[in-house]
């Protein structure tokens, strides 16, 4: 059996836990990230839904229904302007997390940098 030094087993701890760090950063980006592309698609389908309102609204004859697609279309477009609010949300996430996940992986690179020169 090979026994390992002090120093040789807290260098291989630490590079576990890091490596668990590393993944569970990399998860909430991609929580994240799925989190944006369903937003993403919550919000066109607002948009495509207040177009064919105001398409509707044109094509309408009688004031009352106008008026009728037209509210229905902003309110689509309200639906819309929130979600897109949840989506840069998400949006900031990604970047919170990838900055974090950065910084980490540099520090640890100046780290082992240090330790080749000695």
């Amino acid at each position: 059996m090979n026994q390992k030094t002090y120093t040789e087993l807290r260098e291989q701890t630490d590079i576990e836990s890091l490596n668990e760090v590393r993944v569970m950063r990399a998860g909430a980006v991609l929580l994240f990230a799925g989190k944006v592309r369903e937003q993403g698609k919550r919000l066109e389908s607002h948009m495509r839904a207040a177009q064919e309102d105001f398409q509707k609204a044109k094509k309408e004859k009688e004031i009352n229904n106008k008026i009728d697609h037209f509210i229905d279309g902003i309110d689509e477009l309200s639906k819309g302007i929130a979600g897109l609010r949840y989506m840069m949300g998400n949006m900031t996430g990604i970047s919170v997390s990838a900055a974090l996940l950065a910084e980490r992986s540099n520090k640890e690179l100046t780290k082992l940098t240090r330790k080749g020169k000695r």
